[in-house]
C-alpha cells in the first residue's frame, strides 16, 4: 500500500512546488508594480503648432539657441585656432636720430610677439640699397619671443650722407603655422625731403 502511494505523493509535491513557484512570481510582479512610478497624468497640449508646415514656439527658439551656440563656437575657434594665418608682430618704424655721417650709431629696433603662442625668429636681414645699415652681431638668429614678450633688435648706422632710409626684415615662424612669415620694419635717418618742398625749392 505504501509503494502505490509513493508515486501519488511524488505528485503532489511537484504539483505543490509548482504552485508555490506561480505565487512567487506573481509577488515579485505585484512588488515591482507597486514599486515602479506612476506613469505621469497626459496634460493637453496645444497642437497647433504641430501641424503639418508649423513649427512651435518652443521649436523655434531651441533652434534659434542651438544656432547661436554653433555661430559663437565657430567664432571662437576661428578667432583662437584658425585664426593666425602668420606671425603677428608689433614693430612700429624706427628713426636714427641725431646720425652723424662717418660715426657709427647703433639704434634698438623694438619687436613684440602679439600672439598667444612662442615665435622663432629665424633671419634678421636689412635692405639698403647704400648699405649705411646692418644688424648687430649683438643679436644671433634663431631665437625665441615669448608671448606678449618685447625684444629689441640693434641695428648699426654708419651713415655716408645726411639721410637715408632701408627696412629691416623679419622672418619668423610660430606652432600651427604652416610656412613662415616676413615682416618689414621701417628705418631711416636724417631728415627727409617732401616731395612738395622739393618742388617749391626748383
Amino acid at each position: 500500500m505504501t509503494c502505490q502511494q509513493t508515486p501519488k505523493i511524488q505528485q503532489q509535491l511537484l504539483l505543490l512546488g509548482r504552485i508555490k513557484s506561480t505565487i512567487a512570481s506573481a509577488l515579485v510582479l505585484a512588488l515591482i508594480a507597486t514599486s515602479s512610478p506612476s506613469p505621469a497624468k497626459a496634460a493637453w497640449h496645444s497642437q497647433s503648432g504641430s501641424l503639418p508646415g508649423l513649427a512651435s514656439k518652443g521649436a523655434i527658439i531651441g533652434i534659434g539657441v542651438a544656432a547661436g551656440a554653433t555661430i559663437g563656437l565657430l567664432i571662437y575657434y576661428k578667432v583662437h585656432h584658425k585664426g593666425a594665418t602668420r606671425v603677428k608682430l608689433d614693430a612700429p618704424p624706427v628713426r636714427f636720430d641725431g646720425a652723424t655721417p662717418g660715426q657709427p650709431t647703433e639704434r634698438a629696433v623694438p619687436v613684440v610677439n602679439m600672439m598667444n603662442d612662442s615665435i622663432t625668429v629665424k633671419s634678421l636681414a636689412v635692405e639698403d640699397p647704400s648699405n649705411a645699415f646692418t644688424v648687430s652681431d649683438a643679436r644671433q638668429v634663431p631665437f625665441t619671443i615669448a608671448p606678449g614678450e618685447k625684444v629689441e633688435i640693434p641695428v648699426l648706422l654708419s651713415a655716408t650722407n645726411s639721410r637715408g632710409k632701408a627696412r629691416l626684415r623679419i622672418v619668423a615662424s610660430a606652432p600651427g603655422l604652416k610656412q613662415d612669415t616676413t615682416q618689414f620694419v621701417s628705418i631711416s635717418y636724417g631728415r627727409q625731403t617732401s616731395k612738395l618742398r622739393k618742388l617749391t625749392h626748383r
